[in-house]
């Protein structure tokens, strides 16, 4: 395996951004010594570093600024996925009007293997970026403990483990109280066999939201059968699959908590398949708001979260440590329950 700038940086004993500063001349207000070049410039050589001419090219650029945005590559589609394209969008936004280029990195979520994350990484760290933002995917917790080590500069979008330093900049929609919103919603329209599939439960998102949903019920004094919880990955087909198991019950479920609007609209269409309607036999909530919710049939309740934000907060995060912009290291944004006919 090709050496990378991990390998050198451990080999010399510093940082990867020294490295990368040191190989592609970068030049900062933060001098490096020549001592510790010349030490870069031997553990190079020593380990067998080949530099990407492409990347080494961009990065002598003089003003040349870059900040790289990982995402996942778990569905060929990712690109018009409505939640990245949006997040996407807000931190495109926000880094050009502060003249910033921004560089997309795939990273491999269908082979999440060791091998495979070694390569990402090191792929990473080869982008000659100012800094790093992590959209959410279920591998962010691999890499954050290595930027951490390595030095990197990064936000992550989604509040992350307990394990991490309570300086790590990150932002996020408070999952919890949008859970609470919707289940609550439900609670108030009268329903009591309310269900959730939830989202995918490695991920903070995930497991928030169904807190959200259990807290409601809880208050509510409402036991929830454990078949009333059904797991699910955010995505379509296992809204579909979710809401299939849930009509098996008997009895069913009067109303549906999905923890995305993909999943909800995969569960609408195995209830209309089933030969019910919404909300009739079934009232349904979803979490996003993503723009095809109000042009479902029914148009469909949802949590609003303010994603465009999210992306231009994690760029605004990044920016600030770039620059050493006194900034807070954790934003929490407030999301709203959008009423539509679907409840």
């Amino acid at each position: 395996m090709a050496a990378t700038l991990r390998d050198v940086a451990q080999r010399a004993h510093v940082s990867t951004s020294t490295v990368s500063r040191v190989l592609n001349n970068i030049t900062t207000n933060i001098p490096i010594s020549d001592e510790t070049r010349q030490r870069v410039l031997q553990a190079a050589q020593e380990v067998g570093y080949k530099p990407n001419m492409a990347a080494r090219q961009l990065a002598r650029q003089q003003s040349f600024d870059l900040i790289c945005v990982i995402v996942p590559h778990a569905s060929p589609s990712v690109l018009t996925h409505p939640f990245y394209m949006s997040v996407v969008q807000g931190i495109a936004r926000t880094c050009q009007q502060q003249g910033y280029a921004v560089t997309l990195y795939f990273a491999d979520t269908n082979t999440p293997d060791s091998q495979t994350l070694e390569r990402d990484y090191g792929r990473i760290l080869d982008i000659p970026a100012n800094g790093v933002i992590l959209t959410t995917t279920y591998l962010d917790e691999q890499y954050v403990p290595r930027l951490l080590a390595d030095n990197i500069t990064f936000v992550h979008i989604g509040h992350l483990s307990g394990d991490t330093p309570p300086t790590t900049h990150f932002v996020d929609v408070d999952n919890v109280l949008g859970g609470r919103l919707a289940t609550e919603h439900l609670l108030q329209k009268g329903h009591q066999r309310i269900a959730t599939i939830t989202g995918n439960l490695t991920m903070p998102a995930g497991q928030d939201r169904l807190h959200g949903y259990q807290t409601a019920m809880q208050q509510a004094g409402l036991s929830v059968p454990p078949a009333w919880i059904v797991p699910g990955t955010f995505d379509p087909d296992s809204g579909y699959a979710g809401m299939q198991q849930l009509l098996a019950l008997s009895p069913r479920p009067t109303a549906v908590f999905a923890a995305s609007d993909a999943m909800a609209i995969g569960a609408m269409q195995a209830i209309q398949e089933a030969g019910l309607t919404i909300p009739g036999d079934i009232v349904l909530v979803g979490f996003d708001d993503l723009p095809q919710a109000a042009h479902t049939t029914p148009p469909l309740t949802t949590v609003q979260q303010p994603t465009a934000r999210l992306g231009e907060i994690a760029a605004e995060l990044l920016l600030a440590q770039v620059t050493a912009v006194p900034a807070p290291p954790h934003i929490i944004l407030q999301p709203h329950l959008i009423i539509r006919d679907s409840t």
